[in-house]
Order: C-alpha cells, then structure tokens, then sequence
C-alpha cells in the first residue's frame, strides 16, 4: 500500500511539473529511494509504470536509485510542445 500511494504522490508532480513546462511527454524520470524505506525499487518502479498509463508519463524510462537521505525526484526530462 505505501508503494503505491507514493507512485502516486510522485507521479502527480511529475504530472504538474510537466504541465507547468507545457510538456506533452515525459521521457525520463530519474528518482532516489531512501535507504532506509523499506520499499524496494522495483515495486515503486512497477506502481509507477501501471499508474502513468494513458498519461504524459506512459512512456518514460524510469530509474530508481535507492541511495538518499530521503525520497525525492532527482531529474525529470520532457518533451515541449
């Protein structure tokens, strides 16, 4: 379940960010997973993929880094209109 709401949490700014720089694809996304969550990369990375589809996102490549202090999105690449 936090997996999940987290993709979720993730995904929707990404989405904003994406929207704020009028962006109509998202390419790659490149985010760092606390070492000390217990969630893995891949289940982030699975709840991710399955919530981007039919989104601007439904397409990105997605890297998952568990290596930070804290949770965050490193790098998001676009593509503008």
């Amino acid at each position: 379940m936090h997996s999940a709401y987290l993709a979720q949490q993730i995904l929707n700014l990404i989405l904003n960010e994406a929207s704020k720089n009028k962006a109509w694809q998202i390419k790659r996304v490149e985010i760092i997973l606390n070492k000390k969550d217990h969630l893995t990369p891949q289940d982030l990375k699975f709840n991710l993929e399955n919530l981007a589809q039919g989104t601007k996102a439904s397409k990105a490549k997605i890297k998952i880094s568990k290596t930070g202090n804290k949770t965050y999105i490193k790098s998001i690449e676009m593509e503008k209109k």
